[in-house]
């Protein structure tokens, strides 16, 4: 994931930007799910090689001295509903969208946890609910003032929209959700989307897709990838950069034959993305055999591959990809290894 996907997560738990709003006092289940263990990210070797800590805090610092710094974070967590329509989705642009949020943030430390806090209260006002205080924007800012923050331990600071946040418990997941959820392994960053759960918005997303190229080229093309997502009870996917995979897709299928139709659809669409890796490999070659080698072996890979109603796809940790960090090493402020080049992916944890 990219470091200014983090910072951006992060920061909008301190209030700035467009925050997301819920108009109901009412809480809607959440159907999605992410989860970033910054520990297991940092800990591996590749984030060591290439410097990822100082890189995330180098991040911070230029976007402001204020920022929170993602170096400090262990883990994140964030769930949230969707939007029934497009057009609710699309308010996100004026400040306002009809969802329900809730992230929590662990950090490494209590004082780690105290800047972030300091920074929250001097944008919000305390407002006392359910005996637990809470802070929420200023109400002269174009901020939603259903956005409530609180410190749940020394560590852990969570930010959510008022409807979940007064819950008696976190328990915000859809059933359809929760599981996807169970069947997620632990990987360092892991998403879950209930489908079914959104379908109303799903639905209406893909109908518009499908309107949108109709009458060209490439509507019978887009309408079938499209049309995949209707086979689909859930979609996860993982990634990791210590265990023997480096990223995994997994869907269910709604049925045993839609879970057919899915692999044979997602096959088409990884196959067209062989061919047309295939076709630059030959240039990246003579510019860098190391950096072909570990494309080609992901490559390789892309296959869809199926179980009853769960279909899978799974690119492996690239035996040369260490060795292509190493060499890399330096442009992200970092010093090669001298250890071994590692010759085989890692083992799973």
């Amino acid at each position: 994931m990219r470091i200014a996907i983090l910072t951006a997560l992060v920061a909008a738990t301190c209030f700035s930007g467009n925050a997301m709003a819920q108009g109901s006092s009412e809480a809607k289940k959440s159907v999605v799910v992410l989860d970033v263990n910054m520990d297991r990210i940092k800990d591996s070797q590749l984030a060591k090689t290439l410097n990822l800590e100082a890189q995330l805090g180098k991040a911070a610092s230029a976007a402001s001295k204020d920022a929170a710094n993602p170096s400090s974070l262990k883990r994140f967590v964030m769930m949230m509903s969707l939007p029934d329509t497009v057009a609710e989705a699309k308010t996100m642009a004026d400040g306002e969208m009809p969802v329900d949020f809730y992230g929590r943030m662990q950090f490494k430390d209590a004082p780690s946890a105290t800047k972030m806090l300091d920074k929250i209260k001097s944008e919000g006002v305390p407002v006392e609910l359910n005996g637990k205080t809470f802070y929420r924007p200023k109400p002269d800012t174009d901020r939603p003032e259903n956005m409530l923050a609180s410190q749940v331990d020394a560590t852990t600071i969570e930010v959510a929209t008022e409807s979940y946040a007064t819950l008696p418990d976190r328990n915000v997941m859809s059933d359809g959700l929760q599981t996807a959820w169970q069947s997620a392994g632990d990987d360092a960053i892991r998403i879950a989307i209930d489908i079914e759960g959104a379908s109303s918005l799903v639905t209406e997303a893909i109908e518009q897709g499908k309107a949108s190229v109709k009458d060209t080229a490439q509507e019978a093309q887009v309408s079938a990838f499209l049309g995949l997502i209707d086979n689909m009870k859930n979609l996860r996917l993982a990634i990791d950069f210590s265990s023997d995979h480096l990223l995994k897709i997994d869907a269910t299928g709604v049925d045993e034959k839609q879970a057919q139709e899915l692999q044979g659809g997602l096959d088409a669409l990884l196959g067209m993305g062989k061919m047309m890796g295939s076709m630059q490999l030959g240039g990246l070659a003579q510019q860098d055999p190391d950096a072909a080698a570990v494309a080609s072996e992901i490559l390789q890979s892309l296959q869809a591959n199926r179980e009853g109603t769960e279909v899978n796809v799974t690119i492996p940790h690239p035996a040369g990809l260490q060795a292509l960090a190493e060499k890399f090493a330096p442009n992200f402020g970092g010093a090669p290894s001298e250890q071994p080049q590692l010759q085989e992916a890692p083992a799973a944890n």
